[in-house]
């Protein structure tokens, strides 16, 4: 095997402005888009730096930003997860439904 990523993942409330959302959560390692086969749309994964730092970045799905920024560009915008602010660094591609009908796109 060659890439391998932990995750540990929950259900928050997440805000930008004055529109929310509950969506998954996952903390994970930037290993994540290769294991997912998951790529970018705009701009960057998070790094290892960002991990070690424990930097509040995140990278959103579709169903996130389509639920809290319409048309607005989430690339340097910061959301709230359980009132803690992060900086929006990337924007995942959409995944769609996995095999069991549950929306992959509607994650942080």
């Amino acid at each position: 095997m060659d890439n391998v990523a932990p995750r540990l993942n929950g259900i928050a409330q997440v805000v930008y402005g004055n529109q929310n959302w509950s969506t998954s959560v996952e903390g994970t390692t930037p290993n994540i888009l290769e294991v997912r086969d998951w790529p970018l749309v705009a701009g960057r994964a998070f790094t290892m730096d960002d991990v070690r730092g424990a930097t509040t970045v995140c990278m959103l799905g579709q169903t996130v930003i389509d639920n809290l920024f319409g048309s607005i560009n989430p690339v340097g915008q910061v959301v709230r997860i359980k009132n803690i602010p992060f900086t929006v660094v990337g924007v995942l591609d959409r995944k769609g439904q996995s095999p069991i009908g549950q929306d992959q796109d509607d994650t942080i």
